[in-house]
């Protein structure tokens, strides 16, 4: 009779009608997430994205990294000379080969404004760490 019973009470949790799942938004279609995105990052104001202000100081706008976010790329005029840190570039130094961190290292200065890719930073003559920037 107990086994009867238990049977029962499976059958009858089985038909239970079960609870709702809470509602949730719809999901934007891919083309209005891009449209939102783009409009978040085109702000007039921002040297970064607008076009004339980029111009003036030598660059030009393109799509970077993983994302390919808009932004504005300059070009070093001291791109890929001897550095031993920051201080010697316009832009970031960077090592040559594979310097490990706290090792003597001369690097290159950077080319470009461009941020991405994986870099080994060189300051006091001495590799640092390695920046990966997607």
């Amino acid at each position: 009779m107990r086994t009867l019973a238990i049977a029962l009470a499976f059958a009858l949790a089985a038909c239970a009608v079960p609870p709702t799942a809470p509602t949730t938004a719809a999901p934007l279609p891919s083309s209005a997430v891009v449209q939102q995105t783009a409009a978040a990052q085109a702000d007039p104001g921002d040297p970064n994205v607008d076009a004339e202000a980029c111009r003036a100081r030598g660059g030009d706008i393109r799509p970077i990294c993983m994302l390919q976010r808009p932004a504005c790329v300059i070009r070093y005029a001291d791109a890929g000379r001897e550095c031993r840190g920051d201080a010697d570039c316009e832009g970031r130094c960077y090592a040559k080969g594979g310097a490990a961190s706290g090792e003597p290292a001369v690097g290159r200065c950077q080319a470009t404004s461009n941020p991405c890719g994986c870099n080994t930073l060189v300051e006091d003559g001495r590799a640092g760490p390695s920046l990966c920037v997607d």
